[in-house]
């Protein structure tokens, strides 16, 4: 490669760094001014294994200790940059314990092209993510069956990397490692961070080969990950690894459901390269793999724990005052409807393994969307949603309205009454009717064939019940999973209606950020098939501290000490799975899960 090919375009770096920092030369403006800096920790535990810094770009890392790719990633806005670490990539550090890696970094203000060995990636312009259009490189993928698939085996093996669960009732997802990544960082407000990332995305699929073996079919690519609830938001604090929009391409990836298990291993490969080799490869890494599956147990059971120490950060009188607030403009007209968060954080003594949490969460929770992002380790998002913002099979659009609550009930008899009650409020069918309205309208900018049930049925879950409606659509041509979430998000479930008056009214009371809390997380595949769900009854944990989340409908006629009960019912699923995952705190009760008694 040549050192300096595109004439500050490009700023290509290779060598050994002496310190945790490169020298000062090696920062510099890049055209249009999009600043690049680096930093490459001089530790061969660093499981990042690479850099980070802020800028406008594309980062790309070779391992020269066997020449391959660690993976490709863009990045645009504020976005924090962290390096690909894929499983098995080859150790990047040299006997010495120094990094000996090339770094390519390619500014979004000109189009260009970068190159090295074959790689070809062409940069668009800086107000769009189409940062990674590949070339001659492309995705390699092997798929084989597995009789016994546990997701619980494969994720314990990605500890340290990108994981992810995503999983209803039976059918499931896990995955580990990335081979791709597309970030969406902070955009213009007339920027569309929906199309972006599906631009990116079909880029990198481009020239995507696979191979299945024992006749099982071969899945298509799916990029795991999710948006912000808005697309201002800051990845900062508790979510500083979540930008506003950030999915992976996973390197291993497991799927369970009825059927046999199938494992699909992928590679990023530079053309020439002949796929039958890396084929080859490929089915000898997956014998490995499924040799070793069977050795970690698919028991995660642990014993019941006591709860952490909590804190709540919207006390109940800042709660009343915040509903009773919402109930005025109500009144006055400005809106109908509100959906208000509010905010706990638990802290344990020891850090909480969110893969026990998301498959505590799928065992106590069946018929909720169970969900696990964990983009760097230790940094993950947890959740069991109730309902899906948009499913999208073959051109067929599937999405759930659920609004208006009640609890579940300690006995089958309460249960069916309380299931009565709901069917016959006013104010929850009234909240209800909302969504159902602005989901079915604004399907219409998308789709044809809207249909909606007429008369709303209770969904019950395991501690609370909901009103709930199926809508249905066909998908006009070009359209795909990610567009509809363009349309729908955010929906009058997890947001308000009007819209931009309950976002309003939102940014201005809720005293925290919402980051990805309700906002829609899941997978799209290159086809435009996807499933996506609002991030609701969720966690985000980082070591022994986890925020949890959880939020009420204001409608006319809502009271304000019956909305907070309802958020801490809403508590519960996220609180139970870490009651029993987390370690043992003595001296500290579970009332929390008891209604009338907590640490708040």
């Amino acid at each position: 490669m040549a050192e300096d090919p595109f004439s500050g375009f490009l700023l290509p770096l290779r060598g050994e760094a002496e310190d945790a920092t490169f020298p000062e030369a090696y920062s510099t403006h890049m055209a249009g001014g999009a600043r690049v800096s680096l930093s490459i920790p001089p530790n061969p535990s660093y499981p990042g294994s690479g850099a980070d810094g802020l800028c406008d770009g594309v980062l790309g890392i070779r391992d020269h200790r066997d020449g391959r790719w660690m993976g490709i990633e863009a990045f645009s806005g504020s976005d924090r940059l962290r390096s690909p670490s894929v499983p098995g990539a080859g150790n990047p550090w040299n006997e010495s314990g120094k990094p000996y890696i090339s770094v390519l970094f390619g500014s979004l203000e000109q189009s260009h092209f970068l190159s090295d060995r074959g790689l070809k990636a062409r940069m668009e312009t800086a107000d769009t993510t189409e940062a990674l259009p590949i070339g001659k490189g492309r995705i390699v993928s092997l798929s084989v069956p597995v009789p016994d698939a546990h997701p619980l085996a494969l994720l314990r093996m990605g500890r340290g990397v990108a994981r992810g669960f995503w999983a209803r009732e039976g059918r499931w997802f896990a995955h580990i490692g990335n081979v791709a990544t597309v970030s969406a960082g902070v955009r213009e407000p007339s920027a569309d961070r929906f199309s972006a990332v599906w631009e990116t995305a079909g880029h990198l699929l481009t020239g995507a080969v696979a191979e299945a073996v024992d006749g099982v079919l071969s899945p298509n690519p799916k990029f795991f990950g999710g948006f912000s609830f808005g697309e201002e938001h800051l990845p900062e604090g508790v979510w500083g690894d979540f930008p506003p929009a950030l999915f992976v391409l996973p390197e291993i990836e497991l799927m369970g459901g009825k059927e046999q298990g199938v494992l699909t291993l992928r590679r990023y490969v530079d053309s020439p390269a002949d796929p039958g080799d890396v084929f080859l490869k490929l089915k000898e890494e997956a014998n490995r793999l499924l040799s070793s599956l069977p050795s970690v147990s698919g028991n995660d059971e642990t014993d019941s724990r006591d709860l952490p120490e909590t804190q709540v950060e919207t006390g109940e009188e800042d709660w009343t005052r915040m509903v009773r607030g919402a109930l005025d403009k109500i009144f006055l007209g400005d809106l109908s409807k509100v959906v208000m968060a509010r905010a706990l954080t638990a802290a344990f003594q020891e850090e909480v393994d969110a893969v026990s949490v998301a498959m505590s969460l799928w065992k106590g929770n069946p018929g909720a969307h169970v969900f696990l992002f964990e983009p760097s380790e230790g940094h993950a998002l947890v959740g069991a949603a109730p309902e899906t913002i948009a499913t999208v099979s073959s051109g067929t659009f599937r999405a759930t309205a659920v609004a208006g609550s009640i609890p579940r009930g300690e006995t089958p008899e309460e249960q069916s009454a309380l299931a009565g009650a709901l069917l016959n409020s006013e104010k929850d069918l009234r909240e209800h009717r909302v969504c159902v309205e602005d989901m079915v309208t604004r399907l219409g900018t998308v789709s044809e064939e809207i249909q909606a049930e007429g008369e709303p049925h209770v969904l019950t879950l395991s501690a609370i019940q909901h009103l709930e409606t199926l809508i249905t659509s066909k998908l006009r041509v070009d359209e795909t999973v990610l567009s509809t979430l363009r349309a729908l998000h955010p929906t009058p479930a997890v947001c308000g209606f009007p819209r931009d008056r309950a976002l309003a009214l939102l940014a201005d009371a809720e005293p925290f950020s919402r980051g990805w809390y309700a906002g829609p997380v899941g997978w799209f595949d290159e086809k435009g098939d996807g499933v996506f769900v609002p991030a609701l009854r969720s966690a985000v944990g980082r070591g022994k501290e986890w925020r949890l989340f959880a939020g009420a409908g204001i409608v006319a006629g809502s009271d304000p000490e019956k909305e907070w009960a309802e958020t801490r019912i809403k508590f519960q699923p996220v609180l139970r799975a870490l009651s029993r995952c987390g370690p043992e705190t003595p001296g500290v009760t579970s009332s929390l899960l008891e209604e009338g008694k907590s640490h708040e």
